[in-house]
Order: C-alpha cells, then structure tokens, then sequence
C-alpha cells in the first residue's frame, strides 16, 4: 500500500518525503505530515492528507497522535531537540569560552535562517506552534539556557570569564541574543543577512564584554 501512494504522490513531487517500511509509526507519522504541511501549508493541512500519504486510516493516526495539534507540535519538538543538540556540540568542543558561544548563536541563527528562507511553511509551522505552546519554549529557552551555563562556567574555570552568578548571566546573556534566533524575528532578516551578522556580531561581543568584567549581572 506505501508503495503504490508512493507512486501516486511522485508526480506532487511528495515522494522524496514519505516515510519507509522500516521506519517506527511515529517517525512514519511525522515524516509525512512535514511532506504535506510543506505541500499545503499548516493550516490546510488535514490528518486525512497524512494518513492518505502513508497509506493508513486517519483512526490509525490518532492512536500515536490524539490531535493535529500534537503532530504539529511533535515537528516543532524535534527541531527545537535537533537546535539543543547543535547548540550542545559546543559544551565540549575545542577553543575558548568565548569562541564557543559566538558560534553557538551564530551557528542557530544560520540554522533558523536557512528553515526561513527555504522551508518557509515549516518555520511558520514553528511560529504557530511556538506561540500557542508556551510550556514548549519554557523549555527550550530552559535547556539553551543551561547549555550557555555550562559555558560560561568553563570560561570562570580558566580565568576567561570573571566570577559571577553563572545563572544569572547565562540568562542575561540570551536575552541579548534572543531577536538573533527568536523565529518570529526572521521575517524582518531576509532581505539584509550580511547586515543582520554584523549586528549579532556587536551585540554578542557586547554580551562577552560584560562576561570578561562581571558586569554582565
């Protein structure tokens, strides 16, 4: 069945999309649900696109997801877990404190910019899902929060960073990084990357300053 709605879907440039037979049902799920709300966009997206595409009954779908709502929140998840995993590869890796947390925002901003401006319909998806599900960007914002800590706790440890409440300056320091990679801001992006860099780029040696001194808090 998969494969004959493969075939039917090829011509809708779908194919490339849909999930395989060894693939576990959730992942199936959501693989196709990307497929279709890139196709049709969130908002027309129907549960019965989803299950056509996979060849099961939309009844099927609902024992994995009790709504759309939750497929659609489950896609923003596994971005908002794959920026914490790319924001995470900079924790441990080689270089100074500083050097690292530059290119940890520098390196998300891209990311978000890239969904932006050629997945358009999933960065809205994110938008839509981000704004209505606040407890999922508490904690998102929560484990980014922890990961610039770590950070910064290792610039205290070598003498980079001067000693202050980690805490409390991680938490400052995103704010000021925050209109860099918050998905709602990369609409006023677009049309200026080189600029939008360079601007990150002073505000994020801004927020390193304040680290060097202690007057980040």
């Amino acid at each position: 069945m998969l494969q004959l709605q493969s075939a039917r879907l090829k011509e809708d440039g779908m194919s490339k999309d849909l999930p395989t037979r060894s693939q576990d049902p959730r992942s199936a799920i959501l693989m196709a649900a990307e497929a279709a709300v890139r196709r049709f966009g969130a908002e027309r997206t129907r549960v019965t696109d989803i299950a056509r595409s996979i060849g099961v009954s939309h009844s099927a779908l609902y024992r994995h997801f009790p709504s759309r709502t939750d497929i659609f929140t489950a896609i923003v998840q596994q971005a908002m877990d794959d920026e914490v995993e790319l924001a995470r590869n900079f924790v441990e890796a080689p270089g100074t404190a500083a050097d690292r947390l530059r290119d940890m925002i520098v390196e998300l901003h891209r990311r978000k910019r890239a969904r932006f401006s050629k997945d358009h319909e999933l960065h809205s998806l994110y938008r839509i899902i981000a704004a209505d599900r606040l407890s999922l960007m508490s904690d998102y914002a929560r484990r980014m929060i922890g990961l610039v800590a770590r950070i910064i706790t290792q610039g205290q440890g070598s003498g980079e960073f001067a000693q202050c409440d980690t805490d409390i300056a991680a938490s400052a320091f995103a704010d000021a990084v925050t209109i860099f990679v918050h998905p709602a801001m990369f609409e006023f992006f677009s049309d200026k990357p080189a600029a939008i860099e360079t601007r990150m780029a002073h505000v994020i040696d801004l927020a390193l300053n304040g680290l060097r001194s202690g007057t980040v808090v």
